[in-house]
């Protein structure tokens, strides 16, 4: 019998555990409920399965009567134990209405890290053991298995009936030993499987993200540049980032130097009906790994033309035309660009660096940016790898309504890199790759909440 390696996160505890990939949903969760359910309830033997149920991230349950392979549910996957509740889901682990503190929502939304050990294991049996016809076809790819679209999300939708996909009507062709091997390795690599869960979601609508901090010098640009790239470079969607600091913002200059046309020269086109998209292309910088860039002008006098309803418009066309906008902010919460990008984007990234004197003004600053009513994201940029005065605990304490929080290693070599334009991820050390993908994962994760996400 296969089985398939998933994370289980309960009321009372969370379990890696191996599940019999065909099993139906209803014969698994008894077990599950004493694992990690909540003790009273799991005493009650004879209503478990009715009274749970599995979901994954996005909060919709799964079948009883269905499989984790039929549900299309992938190794290393994360779901969620819960009572059931037909009128009150569970809210998303991402949300307000949990327990959990912003580290332990992001761990939540990772994939589940396979030792060395594991992998092997999973490798060998790969290897020796013999494929089933569901092994050759996966849920991705067959029709009968797509999930429809119930109530309003359909008639939103408005989905044609689909009909058998290319791969679905193609021979299957079993595999040798070898492939299957290498083709586990590489599945239960945890970077395979975080730029998986980068690629995966298809976008309804542009999300937007803004990246703000009260303090300079801690790394919003740094963190704009990097997040914007990695998207670039793993997602299908054009990426836009969006120089939105009025006070000499820098993010041209870091990532399309020769860049001369800026947010205000684009605004003036964007009144255009006739814009077109190779002409809107024609007007952006370009970055590594294909992110296009808009910088903010460094003339006082042009500065100073740009009020809150031009970066608001500039903002709310390049939305029409593109599917991710990354906002790099000043450090004035207050000003017209900041609060422009605040009432315009889906997610806020608030970023702090490794010192308390700056974790300090950030967690009063998430205070007012509480009041926009955003999913924020905490980021502790330049921490060193040993020797940090920073208590991240205590800090996240004072920032609990931070949907997530993510820690992004110091590299000054890599920041060197990208401060002179000459920044690739190929060469990127492993610790940025890691800990760069994790937040584009925290963040891309809490989509389908916001209904940014098919």
């Amino acid at each position: 019998m296969s089985t398939i390696s998933i994370t289980v996160v309960g009321p009372e505890d969370s379990r890696s555990v191996d599940l019999p990939s065909d099993a139906p949903l209803n014969q698994l969760l008894p077990d599950l409920v004493e694992l990690v359910g909540a003790e009273e309830v799991a005493q009650d033997k004879e209503s478990e399965a009715t009274m749970w149920s599995l979901a994954p991230a996005s909060g919709r349950p799964l079948p009883p009567a269905s499989s984790l392979r039929s549900s299309g549910i992938l190794e290393g996957a994360t779901l969620y134990l819960s009572p059931w509740r037909e009128k009150d889901p569970k809210p998303s682990p991402a949300s307000n209405g949990d327990k959990l503190s912003p580290p332990q929502r992001t761990r939540a939304a990772l994939p589940q890290r396979m030792s060395l050990s594991r992998r092997l294991t999973a490798t060998v049996k790969a290897l020796v053991e013999s494929p089933s016809i569901d092994d050759q076809l996966s849920p991705a790819y067959d029709f009968r298995n797509q999930p429809e679209p119930e109530g309003a999300e359909a008639k939103e939708l408005s989905l044609p009936v689909a009909g058998p996909t290319p791969a679905a009507l193609t021979k299957l062709r079993t595999p040798p030993p070898s492939q299957r091997a290498r083709h586990k390795w590489r599945s239960t690599n945890y970077l395979e499987q975080l730029e998986a869960s980068i690629a995966s979601p298809r976008l309804r609508r542009c999300a937007t993200i803004a990246v703000v901090s009260p303090k300079g010098g801690v790394g919003k640009t740094t963190t704009t540049a990097l997040l914007g790239t990695l998207l670039a470079l793993l997602r299908r969607d054009r990426v836009v980032a969006i120089d939105t600091n009025p006070d000499y913002g820098s993010l041209g200059r870091v990532l399309a130097p020769g860049q001369t046309i800026c947010v205000d020269d684009v605004l003036e086109r964007l009144g255009d009906s006739q814009l077109s998209l190779t002409a809107l292309d024609a007007q952006l910088g370009r970055a590594p790994h294909g992110l296009m860039v808009l910088p903010a002008p460094t003339d006082p006098s042009r500065m100073q033309k740009l009020d809150y309803p031009s970066y608001v418009e500039v903002i709310e066309r390049l939305k029409d035309f593109v599917g991710i906008v990354v906002l790099d902010c000043g450090t004035g919460l207050q000003d017209a660009a900041a609060r422009a990008a605040m009432a315009t984007c889906d997610q806020l990234v608030l970023v702090t660096d490794s010192e308390p004197a700056a974790a300090s003004l950030v967690a009063e600053a998430a205070v007012l940016l509480g009041k926009a009513r955003k999913p924020i994201t905490l980021v502790v940029n330049k921490m060193p790898h040993s020797g940090s005065s920073l208590d991240l605990e205590r800090f996240c304490r004072f920032v609990p309504h931070a949907h997530g929080m993510c820690v992004l290693p110091s590299e000054p070599e890599a920041a060197a890199r990208l401060a002179t334009a000459e920044f690739s991820w190929r060469d990127a050390p492993e610790s940025l790759q890691r800990a760069c993908r994790e937040l584009a994962v925290a963040l891309i994760s809490d989509w389908r909440r916001l209904g940014l996400t098919l």
